[in-house]
This record gives structure tokens, sequence and C-alpha cells, in this order.
């Protein structure tokens, strides 16, 4: 099973808001993401004994998972109707541009991580009680990652 913690892409908007004159004052949630990232210690101890694997996304989601699948030999399918979008991420983009972000944006450093079929629900359930994470997709056999929309195979551009 393939997870991810937080809310990949909001650093990325946040860094486009600076670029662009869009942010929303010195408070911006977004801004503040880009800024002041915040690694996922305690949670990265947390998976210590139950992840398969485990990597930061500093480079964009989708692009790090392609890393993380060639680094194992294996490849992955990525649910695109799950990507977990930030209610603020939502509200001030489309969500072709929150799912942009969230596929290609980097400097999150949210952890993408596996966690073996047998037990993961389990195990899903107990991190759940105390870090924000959402199963993305799962692991295949077959090298290079799909990404899936309402079931259906689909092009992605990016990572």
């Amino acid at each position: 099973m393939l997870f991810v913690s937080g809310w990949p892409g909001e650093a990325a908007a946040g860094l486009e808001a600076l670029r662009t004159g869009g942010a929303q004052g010195a408070d911006d949630p977004l801004v503040r993401r880009y800024r002041y990232a915040e690694p996922r210690l305690a949670l990265g101890q947390a998976l210590r004994g139950h992840a398969s694997a485990a990597m930061d996304v500093s480079d964009g989601l989708l692009g790090d998972l392609g890393k993380l699948c060639a680094t194992s030999g294996v490849g992955a399918r990525l649910d695109l109707d799950r990507l977990p979008i930030s209610a603020e991420l939502a509200r001030r983009h489309t969500p072709l541009q929150c799912e942009e972000f969230a596929l290609c944006g980097g400097d999150d450093y949210e952890l993408l991580f596996t966690l073996p079929p047998v037990g993961s629900d389990q195990v899903e359930a107990e991190l759940a009680m105390s870090f924000a994470l959402r199963r993305i997709g799962v692991i295949e056999a077959e090298a290079g990652v799909r990404c899936t929309r309402g079931g259906s195979l689909v092009t992605v551009s990016g990572g």
C-alpha cells in the first residue's frame, strides 16, 4: 500500500504566490509552508518496523514516487482521486492546479511511504490517530508509475 503524509503541493503553491504577487499577507499559510518546512521526524520514527520503503517528498510526489519505485525495482499505481488536497489550496486554485501542485511541486517534506498489504489497515489506523496521512495507491510488480482517475488509466505530465 502506498501512502503520503500531510498536504503535498502547499509549499509549491506558496512559492508560486511569492513569484506572482499572490501572497495573502505576512501570515499566508501557503507561503509559510514554503518558507518553514517541517520535516516529519515523528512519523518517520513511527514508521520504523512497519514501512517497507519511505522517503521525503522534496522534488514532487510524482517524481519522488518514480525514484522510490526505481530504487526498489517495483512500480506503482497512483489513484489521483485520493490525492490529499488541503482546504487552503482548494480555496485558492482550480482542481487541475491543485493536482499539479500536489504531483509536481516540491519542498513539502511530507513522507511518501509503503506498508506491506498484510496488516496495513491496522498500522494505518494506528498512525492516523497521530498523523495526517492518506492511502494514495498500491505498489505493483510492473516497473513505472501509472496514474488512475475514476478507475481508468490517465496520462499525467510532469514529475
